[in-house]
């Protein structure tokens, strides 16, 4: 069986996410700042809180909350309450309308659609599904594992496991496909699932003997 990732993987997460910030950056006033350099800033702030997120030490909506208000006081504007949420919907909806698969995607998996194939994800449950929906991706998955249903999130092996029970394989009868190096592809690995590390941007990296690694999805062999 053929697992995926998702956000970063089948979608384009960062350029949805840079033009749902640069929404946010023009309504907050800080036009005069570069597009890159406040981006740069973003998500540097938005690794950490994202973790936090998914330890369980902030609510997916005490993150998105926080996200606007750290971003913010670091160029001293103070955001509170409903400022606050109302700047994160104009994110959200700029982040939403910018979903887009990459351009490997469609081809691929209509290429093994006689495979059976799954997600597992980090993320809010609804807003993943919903990402499936709206790119027409959910009629190609039989088993969705999404982090926020568990309590458990890549890398954490017990999430790999999950999803093998729940489509009623071996660890050892799957694969699975991601774009981060250390959270999908070795965390894989070593749930004894065959990790493939997705290499889009062609990163340089030390652990060529332990995983699979493909820089398009054009380039994906189930066996």
């Amino acid at each position: 069986m053929i697992f995926f990732d998702l956000d970063g993987t089948l979608l384009d997460h960062d350029e949805a996410d840079k033009q749902g910030v640069l929404t946010l950056q023009h309504h907050a006033g800080l036009g005069h700042i570069r597009d890159e350099a406040f981006y740069a800033v973003y998500q540097k702030l938005m690794e950490h809180i994202y973790e936090q997120y998914l330890r369980g030490e902030l609510t997916f909506a005490g993150q998105r909350t926080r996200r606007i208000t750290e971003l913010l006081a670091h160029y001293q504007i103070t955001v509170m309450g409903t400022e606050a949420d109302r700047l994160f919907a104009l994110y959200l909806e700029s982040f939403e309308r910018h979903w887009r698969c990459f351009p490997d995607v469609n081809d691929c998996l209509l290429r093994l659609a006689d495979f059976e194939m799954g997600i597992i994800t980090n993320g809010n449950r609804e807003q993943q599904l919903q990402k499936l929906e709206r790119l027409g991706l959910r009629p190609y998955f039989s088993v969705i594992t999404i982090s926020e249903e568990l309590g458990i999130a890549k890398p954490d092996k017990r999430i790999f496991a999950e999803a093998c029970l729940k489509a009623g394989k071996r660890a050892e009868q799957c694969m699975y496909v991601g774009d981060r190096l250390h959270t999908d592809a070795l965390a894989a690995k070593h749930a004894g699932m065959r990790g493939i590390w997705l290499n889009r941007g062609n990163e340089p990296f030390m652990e060529q003997a332990e995983v699979e690694v493909i820089s398009s999805l054009s380039e994906l062999l189930p066996a």
